[in-house]
């Protein structure tokens, strides 16, 4: 998501993404974050991490409260990217109660294509994840571990890119 932001000419995009300590899929959509800047010569700068506590859940709530607490700190940003679709969707809310125009002033994006993301005014950007292979290769290979056939593996599946209408080319 981040190399899609960069190529609408994003330099400064802030992310909503899981607590520090996080070691499971929130920790790599950071690494890819961080990785996609450097690969687009662009710095990474902390001060556009905003990370969710031990308490938050990926709901709205809780990114409409963290977006909130991006716009106090008056951090300079042109892109929002969201590690989730309902991230993202809160803080569209957000950013329209800040007088803010979502993608005219922000672009926001999110990541899982989840359904309400493709209904809410303006339509969510995303990654949408292939689900219903995800849960039958994961089903699979965890009867063929209880049997003993398979070893622990990761599996890896391309997401797709899905251009709705909350991101536009930066205009700054």
């Amino acid at each position: 998501m981040v190399d899609y932001l960069c190529g609408l000419g994003h330099r400064r995009i802030a992310i909503i993404t899981a607590c520090e300590d996080d070691i499971s899929i929130g920790r790599l959509r950071l690494n890819a974050y961080r990785q996609a800047l450097l690969d687009h010569g662009i710095p990474y700068d902390p001060d556009l991490v905003f990370h969710m506590t031990k308490d938050d859940t990926y709901s709205f709530a809780t990114g409409y409260k963290i977006t909130k607490e991006i716009l106090e700190k008056k951090t300079e940003f042109s892109a929002l990217y969201a590690t989730a679709d309902t991230l993202a969707i809160g803080a569209c809310r957000a950013l329209k109660e800040a007088g803010l125009t979502v993608p005219d002033d922000i672009s926001v994006a999110g990541f899982d294509g989840i359904d309400a993301g493709e209904y809410y005014i303006p339509s969510i950007t995303t990654i949408r994840q292939p689900v219903e292979e995800i849960g039958k290769a994961t089903a699979g290979l965890l009867f063929d571990l209880i049997k003993g056939k398979e070893k622990p593996r990761q599996l890896i599946y391309e997401g797709e890119l899905i251009q709705r209408e909350s991101t536009a080319r930066c205009k700054q």
